[in-house]
């Protein structure tokens, strides 16, 4: 996803094997990340892009609890997607002190 963390982590990866003159090794990568995409995007097509089945009405109301275990990790995931600085600063601070 564009603008988020793992997007430029894979850029920076991808731009550095190029550098790196490993040509085959990008195109590798980029090989996968396209078949990731595909099965990513499947499952959002699925969701919002077909009608549901007879099993999604008999859905029951999640508990507390479980609605903390979803919501809590997704919106971890969303934070540090979009603002990785923080963790990344405090990687490299941490880093230089077991110099």
């Amino acid at each position: 996803m564009p603008l988020t963390g793992g997007f430029f982590g894979k850029f920076y990866i991808f731009k550095a094997a190029l550098e790196s003159h490993l040509v085959w090794l990008t195109v590798l990568g980029l090989l996968s990340s396209a078949v990731a995409a595909y099965y990513y995007l499947r499952v959002l097509v699925m969701m919002y892009m077909h009608e549901p089945g007879e099993a999604a009405n008999e859905a029951e109301p999640l508990s507390l609890g479980l609605r903390l275990a979803l919501i809590l990790p997704a919106a971890g995931t969303l934070f540090l997607g979009i603002f990785p600085n923080w963790v990344l600063d405090f990687a490299g601070r941490s880093a230089s002190m077991l110099k």
